[in-house]
């Protein structure tokens, strides 16, 4: 009788490792699947529920995640999407949030020149670009709109590592597409 409830014990300790170690697989694979919904309410649910998993559980779904929003960010026909260098980033205590100087280094829609230094401003609102932010990126795929004076910073994705090359060509795609 002790050897089997030492068995029992052993088994579902088992279980419960082997629960949490395909736990995040199992889940980013449920969220994914709402990337391709009809419906764009589910699919910024899924970008959200995705984004709180984190890097790098869903590091196989991230460039699909970065390219639909960056098309369902640059749907106004002014918009351009660029691939640029941060050379200026202003604080927290700037009182225009978000404020970003960009050299661009390559532009993947719209009317801007490489080489060219765009200012951009947020406020960002949409949840999932405030996700995606972070203060300290050097280079940063961005979705920009004209405006009065500069242009507004609608989101902005750090590059880092090999995600310029991951996520640019279906970003490309999904912009020829529109």
């Amino acid at each position: 009788m002790r050897r089997a409830w030492k068995l029992g014990v052993a088994l579902v300790f088992l279980a419960a490792m082997v629960l949490l170690a395909v736990r995040d697989p199992l889940r980013v694979r449920w969220h994914a699947r709402g990337l391709e919904s009809g419906d764009p309410n589910v699919r910024a649910a899924s970008r959200a529920a995705l984004l709180e998993l984190g890097r790098p559980a869903i590091d196989a779904v991230y460039p699909d995640l970065v390219a639909q929003e960056v098309s369902e960010e640059a749907t106004v026909t002014s918009a351009v999407v660029i691939v640029g260098a941060c050379r200026a980033s202003f604080n927290m205590t700037d009182p225009i949030p978000h404020r970003r100087t960009y050299e661009v280094v390559e532009v993947l829609s719209g009317t801007a020149r490489v080489g060219e230094l765009l200012e951009a401003e947020g406020p960002l609102v949409c949840p999932t670009a405030l996700a995606l932010w972070r203060d300290d990126a050097r280079l940063e795929l961005a979705v920009l709109v004209p405006g009065p004076g500069r242009f507004q910073l609608r989101l902005a994705v750090p590059l880092a590592g090999h995600d310029r090359a991951r996520i640019t060509p279906l970003v490309r795609a999904r912009l020829a597409a529109r």
